[in-house]
């Protein structure tokens, strides 16, 4: 999958860091934290066998690599799009959505919500416009 980087697989930031969040809605929240931090330009959620990889990307590749575990990915899909007004249960064919967050670290934000057909789920892209 990725070799060489497994080691550096951790899980999303929360409050203490020393328990991953357990709730659909944390994460959903943590993914779009991500974004907040003016070096990261997109997140991409990939489904694997045991968990995502939620992968931050900025302009020079790959900055860190992320792990969701396996039976909360269907819900974060779910909500993800949900939030951007796309269709549920459509899962063969890409979609593309917006979410519009009235209070994001003190103002409003746009953010895309992409989603794209995998192996036995969905991708899952968001950027901030």
């Amino acid at each position: 999958m990725f070799p060489g980087v497994l080691g550096a697989l951790t899980q999303m930031p929360n409050s203490d860091q020393r328990t991953p969040p357990n709730s659909i809605a944390t994460w959903v929240k943590a993914l779009f934290e991500e974004l907040n931090d003016p070096e990261v330009l997109e997140v991409a959620l990939t489904p694997g066998v045991r968990a995502a990889i939620v992968e931050c990307r900025g302009a020079s590749g790959s900055i860190r690599l992320r792990t969701i575990p396996a039976p909360l990915v269907a819900g974060v899909v779910a909500k993800m799009k949900k939030l951007a007004n796309l269709d549920v249960a459509e899962r063969r064919r890409k979609q593309r959505g917006q979410v519009r967050l009235l209070d994001f670290h003190g103002g409003p934000a746009i953010f895309e919500v992409m989603t794209g057909p995998a192996d036995k789920s969905e991708s899952v892209t968001l950027r901030r416009l």
